[in-house]
């Protein structure tokens, strides 16, 4: 496969909806229009997946410089087992897995959640420190067409491999070693509330991330 995926899921992202509502503000984010939850799972010999046990995120701060994140044990919640358990959620995972290039025993799974006018990537241009990640977007309502636009920078050369918004049921899928990315604020439009959710997929799982000189590979 190519290092950089973009995939239509074409799986119907409304029946998610009712689940990602159940996500609690980021307690180790200032403010609160940010909401998390992550989950990790074992790839079992049948190919299906289980949850296992949480284990708190750390994240060097040469992976993430933001205040409060980088350098910290964070904890948060679960995801929700009725989200977990839903054939869309599923086969998003398993889209996800099909197109990496290599065995992947576990993963992680963050539910990501920004409220108009909020920045999705508060960190900046970054990569995340796993192998291989996974941009899921799984709602984008109430959102200005012009905002919450993703890039790719090839990290060997700087020059942009993909610079576009990723709708509600697509999937980018890429090697997170090749390259940094970063998405544009969210504005609502219209007067009302606006919602970007979105699944960080990551191998390793955050309970195995790699020491902070592999990081920098």
């Amino acid at each position: 496969m190519s290092e950089l995926t973009l995939i239509d899921t074409k799986v119907d992202v409304s029946k998610m909806w009712p689940f990602l509502d159940m996500a609690p503000v980021d307690k180790h984010f200032p403010g609160r229009n940010r909401y998390r939850l992550m989950s990790r799972f074992n790839v079992e010999d049948d190919g299906s997946f289980l949850r296992i046990a949480p284990v708190p995120l750390f994240q060097s701060r040469t992976v993430n410089p933001l205040e409060g994140y980088g350098g910290y044990a964070r904890d948060y919640d679960e995801l929700p087992e009725g989200l977990v358990g839903s054939l869309e959620f599923r086969a998003v995972m398993d889209m996800w897995r099909g197109v990496i290039p290599e065995d992947i025993p576990r993963f992680s799974v963050h539910h990501i959640r920004t409220i108009a006018p909020g920045d999705p990537v508060p960190e900046g241009r970054h990569r995340d420190g796993y192998r291989w990640v996974g941009l899921y977007v799984a709602r984008r309502e109430n959102i200005d067409p012009l905002s919450g636009i993703t890039t790719f920078w090839h990290r060997e050369t700087e020059t942009v491999a993909f610079n576009r918004t990723v709708q509600a049921g697509e999937l980018v899928v890429f090697n997170d070693r090749r390259f940094t990315h970063y998405t544009t604020p969210i504005r609502p439009v219209g007067g009302r509330t606006a919602i970007r959710d979105v699944f960080i997929i990551t191998t390793p799982d955050h309970g195995q991330i790699a020491s902070e000189e592999d990081e920098t590979t």
